[in-house]
C-alpha cells in the first residue's frame, strides 16, 4: 500500500480524499539533537491512524490496531538513530506509538515534530501557486500540495490540543 506521495512519484497520480477513504500522509524527516534520538522518518496522517479510512496508515503501523497512538494516531512510525542516552533509553517504539510514555518524553517528541511540521508548512506557504492556466501535471501537483497543507495544518492542531 502506498501513500499519495509514493503514488505521485512512482505512478503519476494521487487518490482524492473521500468520506470512506483517504490517502493523505506526509513523510516527515527529523534529525537527532544532542538531547534526543528523534532521527527518522515519521508518517503524518490527515486522519487518526485508527480511523477506518486510514487504510495505508494502518498498514504501515508498527503496533497492533488496538493501539490508540501518540498524538491522536498521527505519529505512525519512525526510525531511531541508534544513539544511546536519548529517547531510546526512555521508551520503546511501541511505548511511543501507543502513548505509554512519560510526560517529559512526550513533550520532547511533540516539540520536535511540531517544529518540523511548522517548518514544512511554512515552506509550502511561502510560494503562491497559480490556479489558472495549468496543464494536467501542474493541476495534479497543486492538488497534492493542497492536501499536504491540509494534512500538516491538521497535525499541528492535534499536536497543540495534545500539548494542552
Amino acid at each position: 500500500m502506498k501513500t499519495n506521495a509514493e503514488l505521485l512519484l512512482g505512478y503519476g497520480f494521487i487518490l482524492p480524499e473521500e468520506e470512506y477513504l483517504h490517502n493523505d500522509y506526509v513523510h516527515v524527516r527529523t534529525k537527532a539533537t544532542d538531547d534526543d534520538d528523534l532521527a527518522g522518518t515519521h508518517l503524518v496522517s490527515l486522519r487518526p491512524m485508527t480511523d477506518p479510512t486510514s487504510v495505508v496508515g494502518r498498514s504501515k503501523r508498527l503496533t497492533s490496531d488496538d493501539c490508540p497512538g501518540l498524538i491522536r494516531g498521527h505519529h505512525a512510525r519512525g526510525g531511531g538513530g541508534g544513539r544511546r542516552g536519548g529517547l531510546q533509553d526512555s521508551a520503546t517504539m511501541d511505548d511511543i506509538v501507543s502513548g505509554r510514555i512519560a510526560p517529559p518524553v512526550k513533550e520532547r517528541i511533540v516539540q520536535a515534530l511540531g517544529s518540523k511540521l511548522a517548518q514544512d508548512l511554512d515552506v509550502l506557504e511561502e510560494v503562491e501557486v497559480p490556479t489558472e492556466g495549468l496543464n494536467a501535471n501542474q493541476r495534479l501537483a497543486a492538488q497534492y500540495r493542497e492536501q499536504c497543507v491540509k494534512t500538516l495544518e491538521n497535525a499541528l492542531r492535534c499536536l497543540a490540543s495534545d500539548d494542552e
